[in-house]
């Protein structure tokens, strides 16, 4: 939270970050329930194959409330994205 004055936005990736696939860092919650206190927008970044919507059940069920990121990119979307709209 020491930098949290310093930017206006984070960009945080999830596996070894927020949790560890299966539990959800306290520490990590902590800092994210403060950026949200502060108006810091969060973005989680993911090179999991999954979507972000089976991403985001996956947090919630590790105790990470939806209101506490804005949005949350994974690779699984991009990929699957990129060949939609190459037909």
């Amino acid at each position: 939270a020491e930098v949290a004055g310093r930017y206006d936005a984070f960009l945080v990736d999830l596996w070894g970050v927020i949790h560890n696939g299966k539990t959800a860092f306290p520490w990590a919650i902590r800092c994210l329930e403060e950026l949200h206190r502060r108006g810091k927008p969060v973005v989680f970044l993911s090179n999991s194959g999954r979507t972000q919507d089976t991403n985001s059940k996956s947090l919630a069920r590790m105790g990470i409330r939806r209101e506490l990121f804005l949005d949350l990119i994974t690779s699984g979307d991009e990929t699957w994205h990129a060949l939609a709209s190459a037909h």
